[in-house]
């Protein structure tokens, strides 16, 4: 949305960074209306929020000027790190979250968590771009959407923002939160996808991926933070950013927080779907037992460490065609024991991304989602390796051999789906 400059404050000599929004942005919102929603900003004074130094218009440019943080962004820290140690992406957190509660508290929702808006400088967190998504909205209103932008992003946006609920509150910001604290932990979005369409369609439609399944050290009560978060809907999820607050601090005290039945519930629901215990047509659903309001997270279900080929076969029959090639012995299909003859141990497994074959490709999503599920249930089952979706995405519609993509991710057996 904007242009970032370094520049110095020849007045106060120090650094600064100003932004200035695109010319067609500037030009179609209202900028006194901008400027005065945007004043709500320098009000703020928080250890974790970056103030604002000043704002104004020149020659029909908006822009507004902040400190310049001497560190870099979380989004840099995490591309460098991949994953974060389970205290620094809980404490990093818990900061985030202190100064959503006191920015709440004024009635500004941020709109747009993501690693991008949180620099790091000395190790803590700092916020940057509050109230400059709200300013934008409501300066904009129509003529924003008019120009194509968005306000947020689609990897870390609610359902309800994905929707376009014009009444969201502090709970979406809580949830972009909980998409940070995933990414930070596994060293990946919660949701993927090939289109801004398709990921806010699985934002809204998709259960969350239990972490622990990517990272097994992250302990159950935090998961349970997560999925409290980060559920679909607004009243499920923590109440306030303060309630986030206590529980991140509970977890870093040793207690084990108090956690809603909706986070139980939903780990109920994962776990049921990972085993294959879920209504198919003509079928019946397992009953569930009702759980208290609050409860103590009980230990991990077993289903974690279970082997789960039901589950496989539900996903697989919900596929128009799935094919199991060996690499290492001619291209032969079944399973094999040894090493092929090209060295490729058949126990080592790449999933590769399904196929849409819809003329329009409005099932893509849905392709992307079951080959995420396929992996993650295969990833379960003991005595195979499986790659990572990080590891077939670069592959994704590619026209290497498959033989070629074998050798590359060291897999003796190739999942292919449409």
């Amino acid at each position: 949305m904007a242009f970032v400059y370094l520049a110095r404050d020849v007045k106060h000599d120090r650094l600064v960074a100003i932004k200035v929004l695109r010319p067609d942005l500037a030009a179609s919102i209202g900028a006194e209306r901008f400027l005065k929603e945007i004043q709500h900003t320098a009000k703020l004074s928080h250890p974790h929020i970056l103030p604002l130094y000043d704002s104004g218009e020149a020659d029909g440019i908006l822009y507004y000027v902040m400190p310049f943080v001497e560190g870099e962004s979380l989004h840099d820290f995490v591309k460098r790190e991949r994953q974060l140690s389970i205290s620094e992406a809980v404490r990093i957190t818990r900061e985030v979250a202190e100064a959503l509660s006191y920015a709440h508290s004024y009635g500004l929702i941020h709109r747009d968590i993501k690693p991008d808006n949180i620099m790091m400088s000395g190790g803590h967190a700092i916020v940057a771009d509050f109230g400059i998504s709200k300013a934008l909205s409501e300066a904009g209103g129509d003529q924003l959407t008019q120009t194509g932008t968005s306000v947020g992003t689609p990897a870390y946006m609610s359902p309800e923002q994905a929707l376009a609920d014009p009444t969201i509150d502090g709970r979406s910001d809580i949830y972009s939160l909980g998409c940070v604290l995933y990414q930070m932990l596994v060293g990946d979005i919660p949701f993927t996808g090939p289109t801004p369409q398709a990921i806010l369609a699985r934002h809204t439609m998709d259960q969350l991926t239990p972490p622990s399944i990517m990272r097994d050290t992250i302990p159950g009560a935090l998961e349970d933070i997560i999925y409290t978060a980060m559920a679909k809907t607004p009243a499920d999820r923590f109440r306030t950013a303060q309630e986030f607050v206590e529980a991140l601090q509970a977890f870093e005290r040793g207690s084990v927080p108090g956690v809603r039945a909706s986070a139980i519930h939903q780990r109920m629901s994962t776990a049921q779907r990972m085993s294959g215990m879920q209504t198919m047509p003509g079928g019946t659903a397992t009953p569930q037992t009702p759980v208290p309001s609050v409860i103590t997270p009980q230990p991990r279900p077993a289903w974690r460490k279970a082997m789960v080929p039901s589950g496989v076969a539900v996903a697989v029959l919900a596929l128009g065609f799935v094919g199991w090639q060996l690499m290492g012995k001619g291209g032969g299909r079944g399973p094999s024991d040894g090493l092929g003859a090209g060295g490729l141990d058949p126990r080592q497994v790449a999933v590769l991304y399904f196929e849409d074959l819809s003329s329009d490709g409005e099932w893509e999503h849905v392709a992307d989602g079951l080959t995420e599920g396929l992996i993650q249930k295969l990833s379960a089952v003991q005595g195979l390796g499986v790659v990572s979706r990080n590891g077939v995405e670069p592959y994704r519609a590619s026209d290497l051999a498959r033989d070629s993509i074998a050798r590359a991710l060291e897999a003796g057996t190739l999942v292919s789906g449409s």
